[in-house]
């Protein structure tokens, strides 16, 4: 596994998403197993590299989980595994682990 191909790859996708959406913001991205740990998660993305947590910064965060459901998740636009949560806690969680596969949840 190379964390800083998939840092690279989540970012860009992201970044797609805020073109379309505007400004974000982004809560948490990688981090060490460690601190993965010591804040509490035992199973995540984000010591891969394969997942970030984002905020909207102008509008509402579930208009922008419904426009990546619909324009990313729908469409399987990213093949080979995307999995996002969203909403009630405010903010997207989006990974691109292809080794989870497809899946949505609701934190």
């Amino acid at each position: 596994m190379d964390v800083k191909k998939n840092i690279i790859k989540i970012a860009r996708a992201v970044d797609e998403i805020r073109e379309e959406w505007g400004p974000i913001g982004v809560n948490s991205f990688y981090r060490p197993w460690h601190i993965n740990r010591a804040i509490g998660s035992r199973s995540s993305n984000h010591p891969s590299g394969t997942a970030m947590d984002f905020r909207c910064l102008r509008g509402n965060t579930i208009g922008l989980e419904r426009m990546i459901k619909e324009k990313y998740y729908d469409s399987g636009k990213w093949n080979g595994g995307m999995g996002f949560g969203a909403a009630r806690k405010n903010f997207v969680h989006l990974d691109l682990n292809p080794q989870y596969g497809k899946r949505c949840w609701n934190y």
